[in-house]
């Protein structure tokens, strides 16, 4: 791969970062405003698992079991505050 290759391909990733930050700012703004209620909403919708508020879970320090995914929504919220 030349230079101008490599450059367009990193430009590429940035674009489609950006991208997806701008469609998962709502997702993220329902969890802030209406918490569980829309964690249960959207893992219903886009998992399609049936869930209830008494099913999350959240460790003593106030994340989650430190999966993968939760790892993904920290970095998804911290893009979505720029």
């Amino acid at each position: 791969m030349n230079a101008s290759q490599r450059v367009r391909l990193l430009r590429r990733a940035e674009l489609q970062i950006d991208e997806l930050t701008e469609r998962v700012r709502p997702i993220i703004q329902a969890v802030r405003e209406r918490g569980d209620e829309a964690l249960v909403e959207l893992t219903a919708r886009f998992d399609r698992v049936q869930l209830s508020p008494d099913r999350l879970r959240v460790g003593q320090d106030g994340t989650s079991n430190g999966s993968p995914r939760s790892n993904q929504a920290s970095w998804l919220e911290r893009r979505s505050r720029r």
